[in-house]
């Protein structure tokens, strides 16, 4: 259900500090304490809250990481350097744990994101679309000295990507500090997730947060560079999903065939992973569980876009691990999420629903 603005920042004050008076949080926001009573009753009425200013709490997943604005630009013709090229441009939200977060939803998954976003028009685009897709944003923020993350590909006609640019510096502020204030945001949780565009002091603090409330940890590794800060830092985590040149870097090892990627399973389950999950591209997966390991093969799908597929494998997991399934089934929803991802040209597929999953999961045979 839609709250509004000054209703999320009274929310989030109740979250920080369950035990403040009206009088406090009016003072802390600026406005009367008459007001903070009106916002108060509103989220009741909407079942947010409950009387004593309980948040209305039930299992969920939490997700921590990037939300960000895509640019996308596609040129009709060959692209010339330095000049004007006609083509096409579109906008969209996106960010790995964004898009973890949306999907999640879709799912029918209860999700909070945990991000933040700078005070300006993309922040606020954001926040808003979030909401609308049925994610619980009262662990996010705004700041106003950090624009919101942006990032703009350029491709050719053929869908080659010419030139992409990124500005993520504003994650570089989600510190252990900046969680601490969220603590009350990891309530509930049943599933801690997050992806590396955070710091990795910061993804060792959720981790041991996951590890002290006996809840799994999972974490998406988005990218080389990314991936690298996680080197020494892998024990703890329940599931981690790189694809090939991310778990090179991972395991300090080189991958050129099958018996390199069962090599590096190994290595990173010696390294402290429950669950390591290898991502192979249009092959399919490669899991390492408890001293077994499988390949197991894409669902076939009609690509239209590959953009997503990893953020929605990875939630699809992540929503088997949460729903309580084995670890076979919850790589088949991961699988089965990715198919729907790749057959839309957006990076959430609008196919992608608990029942659309469970149908196509439960079309595999068993093995």
């Amino acid at each position: 259900m839609m709250i509004t603005e000054a209703e999320r920042r009274v929310l989030n004050e109740i979250i920080n500090s369950p035990t403040a008076s009206q009088e406090e949080i009016a003072s802390i926001l600026g406005i009367t304490r008459s007001a903070v009573a009106t916002h108060i009753s509103s989220l009741m009425k909407k079942g947010i809250l409950k009387r004593g200013y309980i948040v209305n709490e039930e299992p969920s997943v939490v997700v921590v990481g990037g939300a960000n604005f895509d640019i996308k630009g596609v040129s009709f013709t060959d692209i010339i350097s330095a000049t004007s090229n006609p083509g096409k441009i579109s906008f969209s939200p996106g960010g790995v744990g964004r898009n973890i977060a949306e999907n999640l939803v879709r799912l029918g998954v209860k999700t909070r994101l945990i991000t933040l976003v700078g005070d300006d028009m993309y922040g606020n685009m954001l926040l808003k679309e979030a909401e609308k897709a049925g994610i619980d944003i009262s662990g996010c923020d705004s700041i106003s000295h950090r624009t919101s993350g942006t990032y703009i590909a350029i491709e050719a006609p053929n869908g080659d990507m010419a030139l992409a640019l990124s500005d993520m510096e504003i994650f570089k502020e989600m510190t252990p500090e900046f969680i601490r204030s969220k603590i009350k945001a990891l309530e509930g949780a049943s599933v801690i997730a997050a992806d590396t565009n955070i710091p990795v002091d910061t993804l060792v603090y959720l981790k041991s947060q996951a590890l002290l409330k006996g809840v799994p940890f999972c974490v998406e590794p988005v990218s080389v560079p990314k991936a690298a800060y996680l080197k020494g830092q892998l024990d703890g985590i329940y599931l981690i999903t790189p694809n090939v040149e991310e778990a090179e870097v991972l395991s300090g090892f080189e991958i050129r065939s099958d018996d390199d990627i069962k090599r590096v399973g190994r290595s990173l389950s010696g390294q402290g992973v429950e669950i390591v999950v290898i991502t192979l591209g249009h092959r399919g997966i490669y899991i390492y569980h408890d001293g077994e390991d499988e390949f197991m093969e894409s669902i076939r799908s009609n690509v239209v876009d590959t953009t997503g597929a990893g953020d929605a494998l990875f939630a699809g997991m992540v929503y088997g691990i949460y729903s309580g399934y084995d670890i076979k089934r919850s790589a088949r929803c991961g699988l089965a999420c990715a198919a729907a991802a790749v057959s839309s040209s957006l990076t959430v597929s609008p196919m992608i629903s608990s029942s659309y999953i469970e149908k196509i999961i439960g079309g595999i045979r068993n093995e």
